[in-house]
């Protein structure tokens, strides 16, 4: 990078394999990458005839002031060189890194000097030390995650998107309170690993959509969007969870776009002509609904036609379109579409994909390594790298 300046400038994506950030255990013999973990920096750097000392000597200065540091010569962390590497590639908008749960400096050091220009970070565990060094987030999408542990403030935080994750409901409450105006929050719940417990236990983990409304009754008055799609939890349900999930939006004056599915963990399945009407706030203006499980489903019509009569009634003026799942037969789809039509509201129908895992599984997530939580030079024998879309025009596969 030294060398060739013009070639950095152009730079826009790092992808940074997990195994260059690892400790180097006793008796292993320095090589070039060990030099992540303090081995005499600019002593390997002479070995490379490629760089001029002028060219040296210029990259280290500006990595001096933005390190701080008076002498460079000191041996450097892996933190301090993916500083210098950031630094050093003043385009970079995507870095993509996976660390061990040991090694939050180093994510500390990426975003703490990325300035204004990386706009996206791929991470694996450790997050939050990013997120400790951006007070001024605006939208946080977080994909795969299993738990929430902490979270830092994060005032300015404006949109908040899971995908492809599992969250219990503590998880939930911490992150929905590291900021207060929330306008947009998504939530995919989806779990599936490819292990044994795949099919009884996937995604039964998360929260139940109660407990999400009153999570989210912080943000009533800022929220303009709610997506809650528990699709992916697992059809195997046990007796203790088939009550009606009893819940409503009527206090969230400011929301606009609801999408939620609609499922018999939501409702036990008897016939309610007020249910959407008692569901939503006078303010919504598009209402999604997604179903998995069609025999509990005929009792939503009845609350789509007592909706319909609301909105003739005087009752959701702003409410222009109601969406139902292309999936699930209506048994009297002529009347429900009249009767929207007559109160000046579109009835129509949609699909929605749910999002796949990044990490080269497509549908499931891959199981842990069963050294996957011990420390120790040999605890991480299989770490997944999320992967780049193989749609990016810069990458010819």
């Amino acid at each position: 990078m030294a060398q060739r300046r013009d070639l950095a400038a152009l730079v826009e994506r790092i992808c940074i394999h997990p195994y260059l950030l690892q400790s180097v255990g006793k008796g292993k013999k320095i090589s070039k990458l060990h030099l992540l973990w303090g081995s005499n920096f600019m002593q390997c750097l002479a070995e490379q005839e490629s760089f001029s000392e002028n060219e040296v000597q210029d990259a280290f200065r500006q990595l001096a002031r933005t390190l701080k540091v008076r002498n460079i010569m000191e041996c450097l962390s892996a933190a301090d060189l993916l500083t210098a590497l950031i630094v050093i590639l003043p385009n970079l908008q995507h870095c993509s890194m996976q660390v061990d749960p040991l090694h939050g400096e180093i994510v500390r050091a990426a975003g703490g000097n990325s300035e204004d220009s990386v706009r996206l970070f791929d991470l694996g565990q450790r997050a939050g030390a990013l997120l400790a060094v951006c007070p001024g987030l605006e939208t946080l999408n977080i994909h795969t995650c299993g738990g929430v542990w902490q979270m830092p403030p994060l005032p300015n935080l404006k949109t908040l998107s899971l995908t492809f994750s599992q969250l219990t409901a503590e998880s939930l409450e911490r992150l929905l309170s590291c900021c207060t105006g929330l306008r947009s929050f998504t939530f995919e719940g989806d779990w599936r690993t490819s292990g044994w417990w795949t099919e009884q236990f996937a995604g039964s983990r998360n929260f139940q959509p109660s407990f999400a409304v009153r999570a989210l009754g912080r943000h009533s008055a800022t929220l303009e969007s709610i997506h809650i799609d528990l699709r992916g939890r697992s059809p195997h349900k046990q007796p203790w969870q088939l009550w009606r999930d009893v819940f409503s939006f009527k206090d969230s004056s400011a929301l606009k776009h609801l999408f939620i599915n609609m499922d018999r963990s939501l409702w036990a399945g008897e016939e309610d002509y007020h249910l959407l009407v008692q569901l939503l706030p006078s303010s919504i203006l598009s209402l999604s609904l997604a179903h998995t499980i069609t025999s509990y489903l005929p009792f939503l019509e009845s609350g789509l036609l007592g909706l319909a009569d609301a909105v003739s009634g005087g009752q959701f003026q702003e409410l222009k379109q109601v969406t139902w799942d292309m999936a699930e037969t209506l048994d009297d789809e002529d009347t429900v579409i009249s009767k929207f039509a007559a109160a000046g509201v579109a009835f129509e129908f949609g699909s929605w994909s749910q999002t796949k895992s990044t990490l080269g599984f497509g549908d499931y997530q891959p199981e842990p390594h069963p050294g996957f939580y011990c420390y120790g030079p040999d605890a991480f024998p299989a770490v997944y790298q999320p992967l780049p879309d193989p749609n990016d025009p810069d990458i010819d596969l």
